[in-house]
């Protein structure tokens, strides 16, 4: 009986043995499992983080391109006026205006008598608009001549491109100007 209960208490201690390593063993395989399973969730987890980034820095790359675009936006609508104006002031070319003859008639309302009004340049198209220059001269009293020069900025297609004065505004000044005149087609 004694070696029964020998084989039977080794038998114990072999079977709480085997239970150890049985235990031992199936946590390593849980562990192996576990790693099988979480290895491809956690790639994908970092996947998305990435993309969640690049996500985040285009929606910040778009929020400056509208912040850009409004303001370009505003700067359009401001100049859009201003090239309505213009329009306006652009008389059509097939009307046949005699510029030369409106020059020196806006010139001696203002009391200047323009010495030498011609066209210097034959005119020039470009982009739909036909330019046309005209030199002109005068000697005369400095409020007259800016008077003439206010109005002429003021009426009509003309614009002053060039503009030369001698002497002083108490008495006579000398004016050469090259004037600019814009017509549509």
């Amino acid at each position: 009986m004694d070696e029964i209960s020998a084989i039977i208490k080794n038998k114990g201690e072999l079977s709480s043995y085997k239970y150890v390593m049985l235990l031992g063993a199936s946590v390593v395989l849980l562990a192996i499992v576990v790693c099988f399973i979480l290895m491809p969730v956690w790639q994908k987890h970092i996947f998305l983080e990435k993309e969640y980034k690049l996500y985040e820095e285009r929606i910040r790359a778009l929020e400056s391109y509208a912040i850009q675009h409004r303001s370009y936006e505003t700067e359009y609508v401001a100049k859009q006026g201003e090239y309505v104006r213009l329009r306006e002031r652009l008389p059509l070319e097939n009307q046949g205006q005699d510029y030369l003859g409106q020059l020196q008639q806006l010139a001696r309302g203002q009391g200047v008598a323009l010495a030498v009004a011609r066209n210097s340049e034959p005119a020039k198209k470009l982009k739909g608009l036909t330019s046309i220059v005209l030199d002109v001269r005068t000697q005369e009293s400095y409020g007259s001549v800016k008077r003439f020069l206010e109005t002429l900025e003021k009426e009509g297609p003309y614009v002053i491109d060039k503009i030369k004065v001698e002497g002083n505004n108490e008495g006579l000044v000398n004016v050469s100007a090259r004037i600019m005149i814009y017509s549509s087609k």
